[in-house]
């Protein structure tokens, strides 16, 4: 099951919308609330599965949070590698998924953490495509 970003829409009780009397204009005006809203989420599960098909074999992800509002900048996510030579080849995978651009990153970092079997700290920044695709 697809999960997407939370968003909330007032809706009033149908009690209070017959007494009101306006109960057709009240619906269509939740309805096309909700249609705007979900035309704009993205189902997390999509970012999630790109990101996941796009890594070279010997990276993991180590941290990644985003939420509505992140999807719509740059999204900072952490991944672990057992050798820095693979960050080339992790930004190539991210450029190449259409669900992303602007794929940038820092200097991976020797850090062992809680991962020693994962040395490698890379960090890269990336702009989430709501319009791209798996």
């Amino acid at each position: 099951m697809k999960e997407v970003a939370e968003d909330s829409i007032e809706i009033k009780s149908s009690t209070s919308l017959y007494k009101e009397g306006t109960q057709t204009g009240d619906i269509g005006s939740i309805i096309a609330t909700a249609e705007s809203i979900l035309s704009r989420q993205m189902p997390y599960s999509d970012i999630i599965m790109s990101i996941g098909s796009s890594l070279p074999f010997g990276v993991i992800v180590d941290k990644i949070s985003f939420n509505e509002s992140s999807i719509s900048g740059d999204v900072e996510i952490e991944f672990r590698a057992k050798s820095a030579n693979v960050t080339p080849e992790l930004i190539a995978g991210l450029q190449k998924s259409p669900m992303f651009s602007n794929v940038t990153a820092q200097p991976a970092i020797l850090s062992t953490g809680n991962s020693p079997d994962y040395p490698v700290l890379i960090t890269c920044v990336l702009s989430i495509n709501k319009d791209g695709s798996l």
